[in-house]
């Protein structure tokens, strides 16, 4: 039996509501490029029922490196599955908390792509390297949105540097460890 959230709540009283203490399954964030996308929220009676989805759709400059602007709506799903009702809750953001969220983004990038790398077979070994090779450009990529860790791929020459990037992961797809590092800094596989 699944719960009738439209039985229960009028549209007011969930528009209103604070989702997260609805008593629903509360799945972690997806992320895409270091960005939040969406979190479900599922019937704890039916647990593939999915009840409430809090997402984010956004908005990048020309390059695809950095986020311009953010929409984010609560949408509550009957139980035929189909949209209820939708909430935009969209906030604005000064040129600070733009800039805060775009570096926040930014370390998640590299996060995503170190932990990810842990799951792969000498992922760790991966990583020591290119945090050696490339470690002061990555943290200035965190930090100020520098393109000189982009830069340093896209102009390497050394040959051990080169096989290392273009290096194979078969969990990945078969996609090289420059393709992945590209998607994260222009979400595309090549710089």
């Amino acid at each position: 039996m699944s719960f009738k959230l439209f039985e229960e709540f009028s549209e007011d009283e969930l528009l209103l509501t604070d989702i997260t203490f609805m008593g629903f399954t509360q799945n972690a964030w997806d992320y895409s490029r270091g960005a939040r996308t969406e979190r479900n929220y599922y019937c704890v009676a039916a647990p593939t029922k999915l009840k409430i989805k809090d997402h984010y759709e956004y908005a990048y400059d020309a390059d695809n490196r950095s986020i311009v602007s953010i929409s984010r709506q609560i949408t509550w799903y009957k139980d035929d599955d189909t949209i209820g009702l939708t909430k935009d809750i969209s906030k604005q953001f000064t040129a600070k908390s733009l800039g805060e969220l775009n570096q926040t983004v930014r370390k998640g990038r590299m996060t995503d792509l170190r932990e990810n790398a842990k799951g792969v077979s000498g992922g760790q070994g991966l990583i020591d390297s290119l945090y050696s090779w490339y470690g002061a450009e990555i943290t200035e990529y965190e930090d100020i949105g520098s393109l000189s860790f982009e830069n340093a791929l896209k102009n390497e020459t050394d040959p051990t540097r080169l096989a290392t990037l273009n290096f194979s992961i078969v969990e990945f797809g078969g996609a090289t460890i420059l393709q992945l590092l590209a998607f994260q800094l222009v979400g595309a596989y090549a710089l």
